[in-house]
């Protein structure tokens, strides 16, 4: 009874039972920001959305009313509310979205609860042109491990951007975030852009980009207060944080590093086996793809007019299997979740068969009565042009016209 009601009034931590509750602001279209496709994926992940930073003409620019009134519709409305979440991130923000009240409320949580945070490019800038002087003004700045100034914005232009590798700190010191990545090759990942960024006294520099110059921090924290808040020099749409882009300098770890940052800051655990975790993630994933995929034929087969009712029944009960390998995979049990998930995965490609074969038929019956149709109409026409032109059934000789 005493074990119920410590459970009842001590919820499981974060990571530990249930999924991190993170706040994701600014830019959040998927070729922007691999967060929200992330969130399809990870279990440990409950995401909240606001998207309030949109690229035009391929920078990215503030649309203040549209910001505004997607903080107005979508941010916590109080700080209760906001102190429910763990963790928030800010990818190409502008700050000027944001009333007093709501940066007070920010600040406050980081300081006083313990909420984490994620700033993209330091802070330092969004548009490539000028700072950030709405982040640079608000209390954030200070909560941030990366300092956000003029002078560091104008070092930040003289620098530029080069192609740089991004090296772990192997520091045996730090808890093993990045570190325990080290056996798989993340540190030989070669990031095509680099920007520079620098770090406050007091901060955890958990990678460095190589360029053979400055070596800059590329990956950097901190703890401010209770809260433990995050800075990288690039931003989430470049490859390093793109998962199947290798060709770019893409990272296929890029959601495992995220995913320890945010279990870190939030005092979870880190996996103790971060290869079956990884194994994990990547059956979820091949599995979410798969699925959508053949949502897309069974879709396309229904506007056909196939029969796909059956179809629909037994992805119900795949979709049962899935929320089994979550429950499992959030018990931390990753060899039964794999074994869950390969099992609806080979379910989903008998499904895919089955509904090839009735979009095929479907198709079929489409392709004859569109041939019949042809055909039909070729043949009157013919039958018409014959009449008419060869055998002159039809034709009728002229009179001549004669004169009064």
């Amino acid at each position: 009874m005493g074990l119920l009601i410590l459970i009842a009034f001590f919820p499981a931590c974060p990571g530990q039972g249930r999924p991190v509750r993170v706040l994701v602001m600014g830019a959040t279209a998927p070729w922007l920001n691999p967060i929200p496709s992330w969130g399809k994926y990870e279990p440990l992940l409950e995401l909240t959305l606001i998207p309030s930073t949109v690229p035009v003409g391929g920078m990215a620019t503030p649309q203040i009313d549209t910001g505004r009134r997607s903080m107005r519709i979508y941010f916590p409305r109080s700080y209760s509310e906001l102190i429910e979440d763990d963790f928030m991130v800010f990818e190409h923000m502008f700050m000027e979205f944001f009333s007093p009240e709501q940066l007070s409320d920010m600040y406050r949580a980081v300081v006083d609860v313990g909420l984490g945070g994620f700033v993209t490019i330091g802070g330092i800038t969004h548009t490539s042109v000028t700072p950030n002087y709405a982040w640079i003004n608000s209390p954030l700045n200070d909560a941030f491990p990366s300092p956000s100034s003029e002078e560091v914005f104008e070092k930040w232009r003289q620098y530029g951007s080069v192609s740089a590798k991004v090296s772990v700190n192997r520091d045996g010191s730090l808890p093993p975030v990045l570190a325990m990545l080290l056996p798989f090759g993340i540190d030989e990942i070669t990031q095509p852009v680099i920007y520079y960024m620098d770090a406050k006294e007091g901060s955890r520099i958990w990678a460095r980009s190589v360029d053979g110059f400055e070596n800059p921090p590329f990956l950097i924290s901190w703890t401010y207060g209770r809260g433990e808040t995050w800075a990288n020099s690039i931003g989430m749409g470049y490859p390093w944080w793109r998962l199947r882009e290798p060709h770019r300098g893409g990272n296929p770890y890029a959601l495992d590093v995220f995913m320890n940052m945010l279990l870190f800051s939030t005092g979870a655990d880190l996996p103790s086996d971060i290869a079956q975790v990884h194994l994990a993630r990547e059956a979820l994933m091949n599995f979410e793809d798969s699925r959508e995929w053949l949502l897309s034929v069974m879709e396309f087969a229904d506007r056909f007019g196939a029969n796909i009712g059956g179809l629909w029944s037994s992805l119900d009960q795949v979709g049962e299997s899935r929320d089994l390998a979550e429950v499992a995979y959030l018990d931390q049990d990753y060899g039964r979740a794999i074994g869950i998930i390969e099992e609806a995965k080979a379910t989903i490609n008998d499904l895919a068969g089955d509904a090839i074969r009735l979009k095929d038929r479907a198709l079929l019956w489409t392709y004859l009565i569109e041939w019949f149709a042809v055909a039909g109409t070729l043949m009157i026409s013919g039958e018409v042009l014959y009449l008419v032109m060869v055998r002159r059934r039809l034709y009728r000789e002229s009179g001549i016209t004669r004169a009064y």
